[in-house]
């Protein structure tokens, strides 16, 4: 999720987007906070307001900014990094569980010759 820093309503708009975020995505979806244009003297929302969002839904929290490309790569990682951990914790399947995920109902694969 990303607000701008130069914007206070950004931030607010937080609480309406993570609600909707919750309400269609599956229920293990990662989220992180994203303080976006940390580069610019015109900051209305301060790095301690976006960190107190984001704990207050147990989010990560950086600062980036587009235009330089700080934290830029560090955001992608950190969120890659969430979901691995989230993957790594769910039980794994048995092989013929892990076919069936791969196959639509009424559909078969063209079978090849020899």
């Amino acid at each position: 999720m990303v607000y701008d820093v130069t914007d206070q309503n950004s931030l607010k708009s937080i609480d309406t987007w993570r609600e909707e975020a919750i309400k269609f995505c599956p229920e293990n979806v990662s989220l992180i906070l994203l303080g976006n244009k940390a580069d610019s003297g015109e900051r209305k929302v301060t790095k301690e307001e976006g960190k107190e969002m984001a704990n207050k839904y147990n989010m990560t929290f950086l600062e980036t900014s587009a235009k330089t490309g700080s934290n830029i790569l560090e955001s992608f990682q950190c969120l890659t990094r969430e979901i691995k951990s989230k993957i790594s914790k769910q039980p794994i399947t048995r092989n013929e569980e892990r076919k069936k995920l791969g196959k639509v109902e009424g559909i078969q694969k063209e079978k090849k010759c020899c």
